[in-house]
């Protein structure tokens, strides 16, 4: 396999390969069996057949974050990078956006964001949202903090990553959130 990239012909000391997937499930330590775990995250999010299953220990929170990586894609990068950890991003969103009161967390990429909703200092979800538009974005968050009873105007917001039409997010978010940050992970 060549692949012509300058970042392919650098030297690393440490190489962590962080996985975005949409295929993860939170399971409490209590809850998790070995022999369940390809039936569950199956039952969840349909057959893994063309994925690897993992799983990563959020210790802090004593759950297992269960995910799958497309073969061909953990083929790939382990071809190319010889990494000394591999984790979800769902594994590590709780150590990030750690907060006592409310907290409204996003990291976007393309036409996705993955949001991270903290109330009285608990964990309620981490889920990924897909949208076409900035306004569906926008949608997706006001029904999170609905679902969970949470007044956008009360919760900071903390936006991260690549943000597409950074403006129209940034001006309708504002209006309803207490207040909007934007952050580099």
């Amino acid at each position: 396999m060549a692949i012509e990239h300058p970042v392919f012909n650098k030297l690393f000391t440490r190489i962590t390969i962080v996985y975005s997937n949409a295929q993860s499930t939170l399971v409490p330590a209590q809850f998790r069996q070995p022999a369940n775990i390809l039936p569950h995250i199956e039952l969840l999010h349909g057959s893994m057949s063309d994925m690897s299953v993992r799983e990563d220990h959020i210790s802090e929170l004593d759950v297992f974050n269960i995910y799958g990586v497309n073969k061909r894609i953990e083929a790939t990068v382990s071809y190319l990078f010889k990494a000394d950890r591999s984790v979800h991003l769902y594994s590590l969103l709780p150590q990030i956006a750690s907060s006592d009161g409310d907290k409204l967390y996003c990291v976007f990429s393309n036409n996705q964001f993955t949001a991270l909703l903290v109330k009285s200092g608990q964990l309620q979800i981490i889920q990924t949202f897909f949208f076409k538009a900035p306004l569906d974005a926008v949608y997706h968050l006001l029904q999170l903090c609905q679902s969970f009873a949470v007044q956008p105007v009360e919760i900071p917001l903390e936006l991260n990553g690549m943000i597409p039409g950074i403006r129209p997010v940034d001006s309708r978010c504002a209006i309803r959130c207490r207040s909007v940050t934007f952050r580099k992970i």
